[in-house]
């Protein structure tokens, strides 16, 4: 998780913005970073650093006139610097996604395996560009007032950068479905950057949409290994990977292949999942083994 802020054609001081960015520092404390770039488009990142714990790695990241902030993961970062013949300098994944954008531009979002939001500026040509992921993992909020436009992984570094009031449509959104859809947030003029688009120079376009075709279940063993593949990819880190536990069965069988360094889980009064943790004392007493072929015997009834 990192927290970014790009403003184009900010009204604003660059100390301003820095102070909005700094509201998202729980999203990134290892390093806060901004540029402003000829007065035209400030970027500004906190970085929670998983890959390539070097400062190289830190953003906005640069090359060749081209800068970037994101949020996110690319998991098959490594394959595609290998496929596409990549020229890296670094080990994570931030400039694989700048280097495949270089060159492949809006097309690069066929060949990303991940989660993200990010925007990135070509200072040669002026270009603007702001992406989301296919489903809208990571969030991305934005505004636009005039020729001002703001992205942000949050809402309040917008709050505070413009006047905006109570949407009444949004908020009845949120006490009938407690969410907000098709871009609505609780605030007027205040928007989510919608999954599966990307936005260039004041324009959105949307770039992937789901498959509803009726389609045959994977057989067993085709989701088996789906699973351990999707798992094998999402646990390259440079840090120690912890795993929540919620007391169900998906997150039991992620955490037993994913074979963390911790595993976490949350209790409260009112719904308290120790309550049925300590319930289960028969399965805490199988040995491993046993659990071992009980993960396997799921995996068939799949």
């Amino acid at each position: 998780m990192c927290g970014i802020l790009a403003v184009v054609n900010p009204r604003y001081n660059r100390t301003q913005l820095n102070k909005m960015l700094l509201i998202m520092k729980h999203r990134g404390p290892d390093f806060q970073g901004d540029l402003l770039l000829n007065s035209e488009v400030y970027l500004g990142h906190n970085r929670l650093s998983i890959l390539d714990l070097n400062p190289r790695s830190n953003q906005p990241f640069s090359s060749n006139n081209y800068h970037m902030i994101y949020n996110g993961e690319i998991y098959n970062y490594k394959e595609l610097v290998v496929e596409h013949d990549l020229q890296v300098e670094t080990t994570s994944d931030t400039e694989v996604v700048l280097k495949m954008y270089q060159q492949y531009g809006i097309d690069c979002l066929n060949y990303f395996n991940g989660m993200f939001s990010m925007v990135i500026y070509n200072e040669k040509n002026g270009e603007i560009f702001a992406a989301r992921d296919r489903l809208g993992i990571k969030p991305l909020y934005y505004t636009n007032t005039g020729d001002e436009w703001i992205f942000s992984s949050e809402i309040a570094p917008l709050q505070k950068l413009i006047n905006s009031e109570f949407d009444e449509f949004g908020l009845r959104q949120y006490r009938k479905l407690r969410m907000t859809i098709k871009g609505y947030t609780i605030y007027k003029n205040i928007k989510m950057f919608p999954p599966a688009h990307y936005w260039l120079n004041g324009k959105m376009y949307k770039y992937w949409d789901l498959n509803i075709e009726p389609k045959n279940p994977p057989e067993d063993d085709e989701l088996q290994s789906l699973i351990i593949d999707s798992v094998k990819l999402r646990k390259r880190s440079d840090v120690p990977i912890g795993s929540y536990l919620s007391g169900g069965l998906d997150s039991t069988i992620l955490t037993y292949l994913l074979k963390p360094n911790d595993t976490w889980t949350v209790g409260f009064e009112e719904e308290n999942e120790f309550v049925k943790i300590n319930s289960l004392t028969k399965y805490n007493k199988i040995s491993k083994i046993s659990k071992k072929k009980c993960i396997n015997a799921f995996f068939l009834k799949l």
